[in-house]
């Protein structure tokens, strides 16, 4: 174990910098290349046949509402009115069986032919590409119709925007990839740090030293620790002595530190912001690389509406995360203190006007304007758009158990009695379904599939219609926009999957309205 000389923090003896304050470790033991597989697979298993797949299943009644905690949000519907978000596209998701690689997509599912499984998968932050790994290690890349290899021995992968990501293979070669087409940035690379939002600058360490690279390799140093980078490299974000530094560009003379060390950071769309959080540093806030502005001696989180692309790491870390925000001064942000939530806005002068306090659970609507909460066990909703609105009471004795719909307007919940009730943006609850069920996704854009004694049921707002368009007996609810690789609920757009019971064989389904089916095939 080694000490951090500045904080006392302990790391393995090949740990350089402390993760805490950025403080240089003495004497560090240089970093072999080590193997790693991409930052993280996708999946809750059910079926063993699905566990390596990354098909999502439910285990249990509306687990992952995505309800305002603190690193979990929203993703799903679309829009097309101009939004302060990057809102959700399509989501591609590859599947092989039996040698044929089925890449599914709101537009249906692709066959190719494909000789081996898939090990693992990462989503770029839209859903709308996937990179996977085989079980050679060979790096592919879909977009839900084409399907292109990158590498052979891929190492590490950190997708970004527009179809691009970093990725680093065993041999120490990095490439920035757009769309499966690779452009070697540099060799004898140890580790990626952080890629920009758009993917077309990339910062990595060799030999020591940190390094980026947007057209052309830049050195940085070997006494810092880089943590993220804004796009074509225009602000360089790094630890050291105890804080946050930016530097413009290649120019070392406009390093300068602007906040103090957090324990989380995020990035907005464009690099240009800088959110730092920490339970004992606060809440600050940089804009093109000023010196940041304390907001909050608490920490806060952003709270983002469900069919924001948020919550995506671009360095290795973890310790900063994209959100698909054009300006971090116009979002809903909350604090938590004992699992009650304080909602809160902030003005142009960056002052903080509260919204909604002691919430159990909170979300924001693709409207950008209503919260939905739990509070005290009743449900209730508020417009934050007008400072004269007031809380309203849309229904009493909910469950904390809550589904959002794919395009982010309805709300699916349960009362004390089981019940099931649909709520719509602005109106009172509505009881669709009273029979106790075993599952529910969402499906369309604002409809609901309910599982109950092995039968398939369709809301839309009204009561629930048996579905008969399924022969056999529904076992699952696979709802593949649903959680890929993180906490989020579906999008506009995206399918569910059904599992069905016939002739004592699995047979997946898919639909895209919860009223029509089509069988893709039988489950090994």
């Amino acid at each position: 174990m080694v000490k951090c000389p500045n904080c006392g923090a302990e790391y393995e003896n090949n740990v350089r910098f402390c993760g805490k304050c950025g403080t240089k470790i003495p004497e560090p033991v240089k970093k072999a290349p080590k193997k790693k597989k991409l930052l993280f697979l996708i999946g809750i298993p059910v079926l063993a046949a699905l566990i390596v797949l990354g098909v999502i299943f439910i285990p249990k009644l509306f687990e992952d509402s995505g309800s305002g905690s603190g690193d979990s949000g929203g993703s799903g519907g679309g829009s097309s009115r101009k939004s302060n978000y990057l809102l959700m596209k399509d989501t591609v998701f590859p599947f092989p069986q039996n040698g044929t690689l089925y890449l599914f997509s709101k537009n249906g599912v692709e066959k190719r032919e494909f000789g081996e499984d898939i090990d693992e998968m990462m989503m770029g932050p839209d859903q709308s590409f996937s990179y996977f790994l085989d079980t050679k290690n060979d790096l592919w890349f879909t977009d839900g119709k084409k399907l292109e290899k990158v590498t052979a021995n891929a190492d590490s992968v950190i997708p970004a925007l527009n179809q691009t990501a970093a990725v680093l293979d065993k041999n120490g070669v990095l490439y920035l990839a757009s769309a499966g087409a690779k452009t070697k940035a540099a060799e004898d690379v140890e580790w990626i740090c952080a890629v920009s939002p758009d993917g077309k600058t990339v910062g990595y360490s060799k030999g020591g030293v940190s390094y980026y690279y947007n057209g052309t390799e830049h050195e940085l140093g070997g006494d810092l620790y880089l943590l993220a980078i804004s796009n074509s490299g225009r602000y360089i974000y790094f630890l050291k002595d105890t804080g946050l530094w930016v530097q413009r560009g290649d120019d070392a003379e406009s390093c300068r530190k602007i906040m103090p060390s957090c324990e989380r950071y995020y990035l907005n769309m464009d690099g240009t912001q800088v959110l730092g959080t920490g339970s004992e540093a606060g809440t600050h806030l940089s804009e093109n690389g000023g010196e940041a502005v304390k907001i909050l001696s608490n920490r806060l989180y952003p709270l983002l509406p469900v069919s924001c692309a948020g919550y995506t790491k671009l360095e290795d870390s973890g310790k900063v995360w994209f959100i698909g925000c054009r300006d971090f001064t116009k979002i809903c942000y909350f604090q938590e203190s004992d699992g009650a939530k304080d909602v809160m806005t902030l003005d142009s002068d960056l002052q903080r006007k509260t919204w909604v306090r002691e919430a159990d659970r909170v979300w924001l609507l693709d409207d950008e304007k209503t919260l939905i909460y739990i509070r005290n066990d009743d449900l209730w909703q508020r417009d934050i758009s007008r400072d004269d609105s007031e809380a309203e009471k849309l229904a009493r004795y909910v469950t904390q158990d809550c589904l959002l719909s794919n395009d982010g307007s309805s709300l699916l919940c349960m009362d004390e009695d089981d019940n099931i009730m649909y709520v719509k943006r602005g109106e009172k609850a509505a009881e669709v379904f009273i029979d106790p069920i075993s599952d529910a996704a969402p499906v369309g854009d604002s409809g609901f599939l309910i599982l109950a004694d092995d039968a398939l049921w369709y809301t839309d707002g009204g009561r629930a219609v048996r579905v008969e368009d399924i022969p056999g007996r529904v076992t699952d609810l696979a709802y593949s926009g649903q959680v890929f690789g993180s906490r989020w609920n579906g999008q506009k757009g995206f399918y569910t999957l059904i599992i069905c019971d016939e002739d004592d064989e699995d047979v997946l389904y898919m639909t895209k309205d919860g009223k029509t089916f089509s069988k893709v095939f039988v489950l090994e």
